[in-house]
């Protein structure tokens, strides 16, 4: 059992891109250990690699976090990928490639979460989605079909795991101003502008702000929830 003096130890899988990234900032400035999980290479003892799309490499990375660290106290599954084309002329490779990611990755390590989390008096599940999960986007529809799959994935761990007093939510940001959507062609946000009810684009630390009070213990009354982060771009 993990004991309550410690410093809570936190896992952020797909911790090194731009929401993942800034996650793993807010959760040490709050006084949590955070290692991270990502493709990319290891560049010290925090960071592990993973390959989600292979399940024998999920259980290797989690083998080695284990050596690293003996609890787990919270979980963030901030991983995602795309492949953007209209469903019909989407070919059923990049369908199963972001599911693997997506939604199978997520599965995977939070089955190899699971018991540490357990032993955690204040256990946490985390999942970062999309606000295109619940309402479609045109061109994107593996990546809006694996995030619904994460809301039906969390909801099924909240009711899992809430006799253990572990939480798990979703978080749904809507379009965050990140590298990746930074290089987005400018109708996108000039659309997204439009949706939105705030006038400022969102930020990875708008997001890492919620998910830092999701894994407080202030947080802990709340699971089962999406929780949308996007200025009102969902309405």
């Amino acid at each position: 059992m993990a004991l309550l003096g410690e410093a809570p130890v936190a896992l952020v899988v797909g911790g090194k891109g731009g929401i993942g990234s800034a996650i793993v900032k807010e959760l040490s400035s709050k006084g949590w250990d955070v290692l991270t999980m990502d493709i990319h290479p290891e560049g010290d003892d925090l960071e592990i690699r993973v390959d989600l799309s292979d399940e024998a490499a999920v259980v290797d990375s989690f083998n080695r976090f284990r050596m690293r660290r003996e609890r787990l106290d919270g979980l963030v599954f901030a991983a995602g990928i795309w492949r953007d084309r209209i469903s019909w002329k989407l070919t059923a490779e990049d369908w199963d490639t972001v599911q693997s990611v997506n939604l199978r990755g997520a599965f995977l390590a939070t089955k190899e979460a699971t018991p540490l989390l357990r032993k955690s008096p204040r256990g946490r599940l985390l999942f970062v989605g999309s606000i295109n999960g619940a309402r479609g986007k045109v061109g994107q529809a593996a990546y809006c079909a694996s995030k619904a799959g994460l809301e039906g994935l969390m909801k099924t761990l909240a009711r899992e795991l809430g006799r253990d007093g572990i939480t798990s939510n979703l978080l749904a940001p809507g379009l965050i101003a990140t590298p990746p959507t930074l290089s987005l062609p400018s109708e996108v946000w000039e659309n997204a502008e439009k949706e939105r009810l705030l006038p400022q684009a969102g930020t990875p630390e708008d997001v890492a702000a919620m998910a830092g009070f999701l894994l407080s213990k202030e947080g802990g009354f709340i699971t089962g929830q999406v929780i949308n982060v996007d200025g009102g771009q969902g309405l």
